[in-house]
């Protein structure tokens, strides 16, 4: 009924929904220390490669690909465990700017320790040169779905 270029295609994404689910497992079930879901990971995580930066709410968002209603439940939910500092734009009252509190600070290395974890883990055995293709090929695929959501 399909041909083997869409079956490919189909098993690829089934490949990519499956590592999806088993990186947000991974994540729950390793940090023990932090009273955090996988769903907040991907913000913290966010941040603390900012390096003590100031970011807009809309930045971190776009960047992790979320809609607004899900980057405003893990914001939510980090501010009121105290991980986060959120202050409204000065320029738009709309919008807000987040940074990590001294609390979310100390969670570094547990953060840093969980991803190299799962990093180590995901890609043994695999060189640098398939890592390369495989973020090139991945980066396109992000821009044709921004391109498609931007034509919407």
């Amino acid at each position: 009924m399909f041909s083997d270029e869409i079956r490919q295609k189909k098993q690829i994404g089934r490949s990519l929904c499956v590592l999806m689910k088993a990186t947000k497992s991974f994540i729950h079930e390793n940090h023990i220390n932090l009273d955090i879901s996988s769903g907040q990971m991907p913000v913290l995580s966010f941040l603390i490669d900012e390096n003590d930066v100031v970011v807009s709410q809309e930045t971190i968002r776009a960047a992790l690909g979320f809609d607004k209603a899900t980057i405003t439940r893990a914001v939510k939910t980090l501010y009121d465990l105290g991980y986060l500092n959120k202050e409204r734009d000065r320029k738009d009252k709309r919008a807000f700017n987040l940074s990590l509190t001294d609390k979310g600070k100390s969670f570094k290395l547990e953060v840093f320790r969980i991803m190299k974890s799962w990093s180590d883990i995901m890609y043994k055995d695999i060189s640098q040169d398939e890592i390369d293709s495989l973020d090139k090929i991945l980066s396109k695929m992000l821009q044709n779905v921004k391109n498609y959501q931007d034509e919407r």
